[in-house]
């Protein structure tokens, strides 16, 4: 077992990122795999039971991971495991030396996909790690893991958060993690959802590889034999589509693997998430009353510029309404463009030799509006008659300021209406009716998380219940 703490003078790697927070519950831990090794291609499987004696709602589930490469040579390779095709973990893996066997140990909070958690699942480990002789270099190290969910009951001091009703995997067509070799190309989920689908979030991670590893280093298509580099130029954007429609974007991390561009980056201290890959929440609750409306979907996901290739997953987390079989609403208004139009500026000049020099400015501003609304039938009040309510919210995306997120206030107000008010949107339509909540919300690297200064109401949730039941919400979001 791989110490969860930095060592003092080992070169084992070692992440800056802390450990996760742990509720006081003694847990109880489940092994995926023990031991398992990965000298080739072949995808490993492996069986999971839910813990009989910690049965959920728990307090917190933690993924945990332990790895070790012998010492040789080897590449850094990608690591991604999967619990009925949705993905519970996702990283690369350190390189050894000669005289280095290095080992690590990851951790992340699953506890938003604990609705796959709840049954027995078959699980799959991809780790493609080749060994042997290949143009005469023998790649000897080989990687062994060890994986484990922590399940941490709920108690009065503990309590269970409220977690997605469903997880839907997205992934390519062999079930895990879909080649995307340009920027047409997609994964894609086909969705049959509940009637009464009240909110949905997307968490997505679009790794780069090969020839779009360092797309930051990219170069415009006319400059590719100059500079010697990549093309497509320097920018690149993971897109999620809604039935052919643009529904959200999700900006691509710049990972430096072990063995990248910056030595300084291979150990002991690796680059910011090149152990852990932590995907990017994007909010589709604007869409929650098209997933509701009992027709069948499609959900995708691509990247600009792919220029060969990324490899991409996502799960897309699903909460339902309780209180109602089901609701109605759609989409009101959709600003989000098919596509960027990042600005390149070219300031490349050619000297004798023939020698380039100069810069290249990339950039891109995404500025769009996506407008939703739902209406659902409360629960039954005093006098035994349904009534009905609608609620409108706007989110005010916040700005980064020179790389720092800010916090903004979520602005609501209003009132009840009847049965018989209607959904109104920017066409001249009827405001929305609403219930007063204000709600704190965080603009972070995962996307819109909804919070609260409140230890209790912290993390993911919907809109809360009032004594007579749920209400819908109606979002707008801005980025």
């Amino acid at each position: 077992m791989v110490p969860t703490y930095p060592q003092v003078g080992s070169s084992n790697p070692a992440t800056a990122a802390p450990p996760v927070a742990r509720p006081s519950t003694k847990p109880c831990v489940v092994p995926l795999f023990t031991n398992l090794e990965f000298a080739d291609f072949n995808l490993k499987s492996f069986d999971y039971t839910p813990p009989a004696n910690c049965p959920g709602p728990w307090a917190k589930v933690v993924f945990t991971a332990d790895f070790t490469v012998t010492a040789g040579l080897q590449y850094d390779r990608t690591a991604a495991f999967y619990l009925g095709q949705a993905n519970i973990y996702y990283g690369t893996t350190a390189e050894p030396r000669s005289a280095l066997s290095p080992s690590w140990h990851v951790e992340r909070d699953v506890t938003d996909l604990s609705a796959i958690f709840e049954s027995a699942q078959t699980g799959e480990a991809n780790l493609g790690n080749y060994v042997g002789v290949y143009d005469g270099v023998d790649y000897n190290g080989i990687i062994y893991a060890n994986a484990t969910l922590e399940f941490y009951p709920a108690d009065f001091r503990n309590p269970a958060p409220r977690v997605p009703d469903m997880v839907v995997p997205v992934n390519g067509t062999g079930g895990d993690a879909g080649t995307l070799n340009t920027g047409a190309d997609q994964i894609t989920q086909t969705l049959n959802l509940p009637e009464n689908v009240e909110s949905a979030y997307l968490d997505v991670i679009a790794q780069s590889q090969i020839g779009d590893e360092f797309w930051y280093f990219c170069v415009p298509n006319d400059q590719t034999a100059n500079l010697e580099s990549c093309g497509n130029t320097a920018f690149r954007e993971t897109e999620v589509w809604l039935d052919g429609n643009p529904a959200g974007v999700a900006p691509v991390y710049p990972w430096i693997f072990t063995g990248g561009i910056d030595p300084f980056l291979w150990e002991p201290i690796p680059g910011v998430q090149t152990l852990d890959l932590v995907p990017y929440r994007v909010d589709l609750t604007p869409f929650a009353g098209v997933l509701a409306d009992g027709g069948t979907h499609t959900v995708a996901v691509s990247v600009f510029n792919a220029n060969g290739y990324f490899l991409a997953t996502a799960n897309l987390l699903v909460f339902i309404d309780h209180g109602t079989a089901k609701v109605t609403g759609g989409l009101i208004s959709n600003t989000l463009a098919s596509a960027p139009t990042p600005e390149i500026t070219e300031n490349i000049m050619t000297a004798t030799g023939p020698t380039y020099t100069g810069t290249i400015d990339t950039s891109s501003t995404r500025d769009f509006t996506i407008r939703g609304g739902e209406r659902v039938a409360r629960a039954r009040g005093d006098d035994g008659d349904r009534e009905g309510g609608v609620r409108e919210r706007s989110d005010v995306r916040c700005e980064p300021d020179d790389g720092h997120p800010e916090r903004t206030a979520a602005e609501h107000g209003g009132r009840e209406h009847d049965d018989e008010a209607g959904l109104g949107g920017d066409d001249g339509g009827a405001a929305l009716p609403v219930s007063a909540d204000d709600r704190l919300f965080v603009c972070g690297e995962r996307g819109f998380e909804p919070g609260s200064d409140d230890d209790s109401e912290a993390g993911l949730r919907p809109e809360r219940k009032d004594e007579r039941g749920r209400v819908a919400a109606v979002r707008e979001q801005r980025a």
